[in-house]
């Protein structure tokens, strides 16, 4: 009986997930292997490792590293408006860098560093502004009011594409040369066909992004308009596709009905290759309320995500392939809209920026 006993316990303590524990981050210069997110308002750090976590004691959502790792930005409402703010990696030094300008999502850094994109909402519009990343040089790129969703950067910092009304475009960094890349073309696509969360390949010479018909489906198109095909079809619905940093594949969210008398979504998350080959199922069916969030670590090996719940949304990390997962975050309040992100990530001794390139120190 004490043997039979002395197993069971120790099968109980395999199974309780130890939860992170308190760490001091007092003069952190450049955060590594970390994840920035949100809860209940505020923003906190955690290894990847899930065993520490830090208390930025500061009030914010949609945190995003710079890419060496040195700041964060992120969106707090401010009055009546929602502003942009940076910090330093350690929680110091809070700087306000917009002024009504009522931001909507999350601030987007330029590869480089150098800038920051983001969308608002004045004058009953939505647009796109972009500035320094010490908040000067502030300008409106777009004047459109029906711009949908956010903005996201080329791989060399020289161009943005955005979604507006079932349009894709693309334009410099300057806002110059705007174009249309692909067009809700409702006579030759059914009515509901709406590209939108476009996303660049790591080579800059496509675009992948998803459209809603039927079901939804990802779709690649180059950047001079030409090629447009399924990129990932099949018979379930696949969007939100994300590519590693190092170009070799792709990570996005599939979900099937359940085969009940009140169907309910079953969401899976999958990988290819680049050139949408090899599917792999990563994580096994959950009947969770969403699966969201999902990026690529900067060296291109983890994958972390969230999942939500009706009671709760907590981060997870994955391997590449699928294994070896780990809850990173515990009891965070359900948010449809929870933001996260990566630090640099350091592996065999080689430091890799937020979007995978590697840090000279």
């Amino acid at each position: 009986m004490k043997k039979v006993l002395t197993v069971s316990l120790s099968l109980i303590a395999s199974l309780v997930v130890a939860k992170p524990q308190l760490m001091d981050i007092t003069g952190m210069e450049r955060a590594e292997n970390m994840i920035v997110y949100e809860n209940c308002s505020f923003l906190y750090l955690v290894t990847l490792d899930g065993k520490h976590y830090a208390d930025l004691h500061c009030e914010g959502e949609s945190p995003i590293f710079s890419p060496d790792g040195r700041k964060i930005a992120f969106e707090l409402r401010t009055g009546k408006t929602n502003e942009i703010y940076i910090i330093n990696c350690d929680g110091t030094s809070k700087i306000q860098l917009t002024d009504n300008k009522n931001v909507i999502g999350k601030p987007v850094w330029s590869p480089d560093g150098q800038k920051i994109a983001f969308t608002t909402y004045r004058d009953m519009n939505r647009d796109i502004y972009i500035m320094n990343a010490d908040g000067s040089d502030q300008k409106r790129l777009t004047n459109n009011d029906t711009l949908k969703g956010g903005v996201v950067w080329s791989p060399d910092s020289r161009k943005l594409a955005f979604a507006s009304e079932g349009d894709i475009y693309l334009m410099n960094a300057d806002g110059s040369e705007q174009m249309r890349l692909i067009e809700n073309d409702k006579q030759n696509h059914d009515p509901v066909w709406s590209p939108h969360n476009p996303i660049w390949f790591p080579d800059g010479l496509k675009i992948a992004f998803d459209s809603y018909s039927c079901y939804p489906e990802i779709y690649i198109v180059n950047i001079d308009g030409s090629g447009l095909m399924p990129y990932i079809k099949n018979d379930i619905g696949d969007f939100d596709p994300d590519f590693s940093p190092d170009g070799s594949k792709v990570v996005y969210i599939s979900y099937i009905y359940s085969d009940s008398e009140d169907p309910i979504r079953i969401y899976s998350l999958y990988s290819a290759n680049a050139d949408g080959s090899g599917e792999t199922k990563l994580i096994r069916n959950r009947r969770a309320l969403f699966i969201s969030g999902h990026i690529w670590s900067p060296d291109s090996k983890k994958i972390a995500y969230e999942v939500l719940n009706k009671d709760d949304a907590n981060i997870y990390l994955i391997n590449a392939d699928g294994s070896g997962e780990t809850r990173l975050t515990f009891g965070s309040k359900p948010n449809w809209e929870k933001e996260f992100s990566f630090s640099p990530m350091r592996t065999n001794g080689i430091l890799y920026d937020t979007y995978g390139h590697v840090i000279k120190e």
